[in-house]
């Protein structure tokens, strides 16, 4: 999904809550529901995500010429050892399998990523970070923190941190199925 796309869903998402009002929309009374702190945190998260990414791109594009998208992917495959499963990538970089087949079609143009066919299963296909993709990742980086830092970390206490790290992290599942091909 390209980020104007995500940011597209993130309004949708967002006025649809702002239009019922009342997030009691439940119709059952055993649903789940949200309390007004409760919607006002997952606006302000919709918000500040929505802005953070905006800006974190912008930054990347202007001082490294390659958008968040790359960043991630690089990241990604880096942290994974190098080399990652088409669809593994696509889960960890939450795009859609079309989306990472046409972002890696863009980024093994530019030469920071080759594709590989796995040699058990001629169906899969790994995505694997270049020598150019771990330099351009190495130059990218410090602008990538340096960014994280002064537009999000400054806003937070150790506190803050700790607090929004266990919320937000009973959220997100354990980790990636460790699959070979």
């Amino acid at each position: 999904m390209s980020l104007e796309a995500e940011t597209v869903v993130y309004a949708t998402v967002f006025l649809a809550i702002e239009c019922a009002g009342r997030v009691d929309v439940m119709a059952r009374s055993r649903e789940p529901t949200l309390n007004d702190q409760q919607l006002d945190a997952w606006r302000v998260f919709l918000r500040a995500h929505s802005e953070l990414i905006r800006v974190l791109d912008r930054e990347l594009e202007a001082e490294q010429g390659f958008p968040i998208t790359f960043f991630d992917v690089l990241a990604q495959l880096n942290q994974a050892g190098g080399r990652l499963r088409m669809s593994e990538l696509a889960d960890a970089v939450l795009l859609s399998r079309s989306g990472v087949t046409r972002l890696v079609d863009r980024m093994e143009r530019d030469g920071l990523v080759k594709r590989e066919h796995c040699p058990t299963d001629r169906r899969a296909m790994y995505a694997t970070i270049t020598p150019e993709g771990k330099r351009a990742l190495a130059k990218a980086r410090p602008v990538h923190v340096r960014g994280v830092a002064e537009h999000f970390g400054r806003y937070l206490s150790d506190e803050d941190a700790k607090r929004i790290t266990a919320a937000l992290g009973r959220m997100v599942p354990d980790g990636v199925d460790g699959d070979t091909c």
